[in-house]
């Protein structure tokens, strides 16, 4: 199926990433594309096979995904070491990764320079896909200003930061339709419309996404698509 992705430069964030509270403290913020969701995401637009898809969906060795045609950059954090297999494993030239911890101001303004200004142009789609996810069930009464404190920063702060860089890198592109496909894509989360015992630190970032979903919709309806709000159940 032809989705209209040829030669549109997606940005991939990351993934959905669980961590417990010991690496929490040490500041874990994630792995970004090189796993999880944001991995398979980045496989789907690059056209490579899943082998979860060839396992569990009766995919046989003579089926390919069909390649969108897209340039896509994949964001990681620390651990690159899936996303180096699938760029092995794709071996096209219409693929790069990029490193970032997106919960620093300078660190993502820097990747969103050196992006724009690379081989693939301005990003036109950003897919908003990464988060932590603390493993342990904490009480909100027992819950420390610094495990909430890190997961705003890390889902939610974050996410203002990606959105923010994108749209400044917008204003790059001409007037030649390049503009016509932008789209922000929030992947979201049951526990953002009816919480999580245990994790309201993680289900406050995802109502957050979730509202400020209707902001970043109004910025983009004079430039072109809406954002496209989506609930991804986790868990």
């Amino acid at each position: 199926m032809d989705l209209g992705f040829k030669d549109v430069h997606i940005l991939v964030t990351g993934m959905s990433c669980s961590v417990q509270q010991t690496q929490l403290l040490r500041g874990n913020n994630g792995t970004g594309a090189s796993g999880g969701i944001g991995l398979e995401t980045t496989r789907q637009f690059v056209g490579t096979r899943s082998p979860y898809e060839h396992r569990n969906l009766g995919v046989t060795d003579s089926c390919e995904y069909i390649a969108h045609g897209a340039r896509v950059t994949a964001h990681y954090n620390t651990n690159s070491t899936s996303l180096d297999g699938l760029i092995g494993e794709s071996r096209a030239d219409n693929i790069q990764k990029s490193q970032a911890d997106l919960g620093a101001e300078g660190d993502t303004i820097r990747m969103f320079g050196e992006i724009n200004k690379g081989r693939f142009g301005p990003v036109q789609v950003v897919i908003v896909n990464h988060a932590i996810y603390v493993t342990e069930d904490v009480p909100l009464s027992q819950m420390s200003l610094g495990q909430w404190d890190r997961t705003i920063n890390a889902n939610l702060t974050s996410s203002f930061l990606v959105v923010r860089e994108y749209l400044k890198g917008l204003e790059i592109l001409g007037d030649d339709g390049a503009k016509d496909k932008a789209a922000i894509i929030l992947v979201g989360s049951t526990a953002g419309k009816y919480g999580e015992s245990g994790h309201a630190d993680y289900s406050a970032t995802k109502s957050g996404k979730l509202l400020s979903s209707g902001d970043f919709q109004r910025v983009l309806m004079g430039i072109s698509h809406d954002v496209w709000p989506h609930d991804d159940a986790e868990e």
